[in-house]
């Protein structure tokens, strides 16, 4: 039988699914100096759709771990919970899957992978509404895997399997005696629900498996919210891994790269590098920093890096076009606008710094989050940064500032969110969700609603 693709699948399929850029510090380095860590920023963007029906995309395996304590869902905690896991159910499509997994008597209790036909999304309605408040986290934490790793049917690699880890207990026995459940071969998203949950341990598992800790409190609005960011990504994925290669050119030499969470590598000899991503949504950005040797010269237009890399879609695998990276090397004075840092450079250098800060600061001192963002603000990046990307910042390192005179879960979660550059939900919104503007057919920009990905 024919098969008829729409004009927005035929132009996604023969389309680009991953776009990347690059941009040096500045236009120009000046002959004489010799720079031992000049910037380059790469930028991995998937790409939008634009069609009306489905995105042809991997099917999804999702495992929910499901860990209450009886006393929260005495209190009603447990309807707010079974609530909002019915966006978890709508917002899957037909081919993708989910399981449940909850404790109860000693055990963990489960329904297996089911396809999110009518009828599977019946069972797992019914799964959610006979769930119980029974906390086992020692016991769950290693189902979530296990369940994923006995996939039978299968399309093999095109489908994509993660995990969501609801708990509400601040019950320390999983990170002491069962940390070695966790891997990165399956990302977990964890959720820590109300202000008894541990954000230590909810870090600990997200930056495991490569997954995100994101906090909600016991409201339907926030929780449903927190559920539809994570399953908006999840299902519109454009890429299921992307591999970014680099070579040196010109006796320039890659010091290092910065890459937050994700992998990277740097050849021993310093000429090449590679940054790999497991995955990427559609619209999704992330930002890498490559950190070059630049030897004096007098080349006029020095070619320092070039870009290139593949991807593996839904669809297939593709290569990515060759980009290289140029600056102007002149023998007289550089113009000012020639030296003056590239306003993305510049975004990134800050936020990449703000998060390494952040990481090391004394936590007991509150105070100093303010006087790391303010040296970072004063500094040739942060005088280079956009103003929007500023505010932003400055907006999150005030409520990292409020919330550590209480807890230390807004930090856990922020940090987990730029190791990774992917929006969590930190009580009633999203941190960052690490998105382009959204592109209409007509060439016009939408910004993000902020309480939608």
């Amino acid at each position: 039988m024919a098969v008829s693709w729409s004009e927005s699948m035929r132009s996604w399929m023969h389309g680009d699914l991953v776009n990347v850029q690059a941009f040096p510090r500045s236009e120009a380095i000046p002959c004489a100096q010799r720079c031992k860590g000049f910037p380059v920023l790469v930028q991995v963007t998937g790409a939008q759709w634009h069609g009306e029906e489905e995105m042809p995309r991997p099917g999804v395996d999702l495992v929910v771990l499901v860990d209450l304590d009886m006393t929260i869902a005495l209190q009603g905690g447990l309807s707010i919970v079974k609530q909002a896991l019915m966006v978890v159910i709508d917002k899957l499509g037909t081919k993708d899957r989910l399981s449940i997994v909850s404790y109860e008597e000693n055990a963990p209790h489960s329904m297996e992978l089911t396809y999110m036909s009518e009828q599977g999304r019946n069972a797992a309605r019914l799964m959610v509404n006979e769930l119980a408040g029974n906390h086992g986290n020692d016991i769950i934490v290693g189902e979530g895997a296990k369940i994923l790793r006995g996939r039978e049917d299968e399309e093999g690699d095109s489908r994509v399997g993660c995990i969501m880890f609801l708990l509400d207990s601040s019950d320390m026995s999983v990170y002491d005696n069962y940390h070695e459940e966790f891997s990165s071969e399956f990302a977990t998203y964890t959720f820590g629900l109300g202000d008894k949950h541990s954000p230590s341990l909810l870090k600990f598992v997200a930056d495991m498996t490569g997954g995100t800790y994101s906090i909600v409190h016991y409201h339907i609005n926030e929780m449903k919210n927190a559920f539809e960011l994570l399953l908006s990504g999840l299902t519109k994925i454009a890429a299921t891994s992307v591999k970014i290669k680099l070579r040196a050119h010109e006796r320039v030499a890659i010091s290092s790269i910065y890459s937050g969470g994700h992998d990277s590598r740097v050849s021993p000899d310093k000429v090449s590098g590679e940054i790999n991503i497991k995955d990427i949504y559609t619209r999704e950005r992330k930002n890498f920093i490559v950190y070059l040797t630049v030897p004096n010269g007098n080349n006029n237009n020095m070619k320092l890096l070039t870009v290139s890399g593949q991807y593996k879609s839904f669809i297939a695998g593709r290569r990515l076009p060759h980009m290289d990276v140029f600056v102007l090397r002149p023998g007289s004075t550089c113009l000012p606008e020639e030296l003056a840092i590239h306003r993305e450079v510049a975004a990134e250098l800050v936020r990449m710094q703000l998060r390494n800060d952040v990481l090391y600061m004394n936590t007991n001192q509150p105070y100093q989050v303010n006087l790391i963002w303010n040296r970072i603000k004063s500094s040739e990046e942060g005088r280079g940064a956009p103003e929007e990307t500023l505010l932003e910042l400055g907006n999150q390192v005030d409520e990292i500032g409020r919330s550590l005179m209480y807890c230390s879960a807004y930090r856990l979660s922020w940090l987990t969110c730029h190791k990774w550059q992917r929006g969590t939900t930190i009580w009633a919104s999203p941190v960052l969700t690490f998105t382009t503007p959204e592109q209409h057919e007509d060439g016009k920009e939408e910004q993000d609603n902020p309480t939608d990905y």
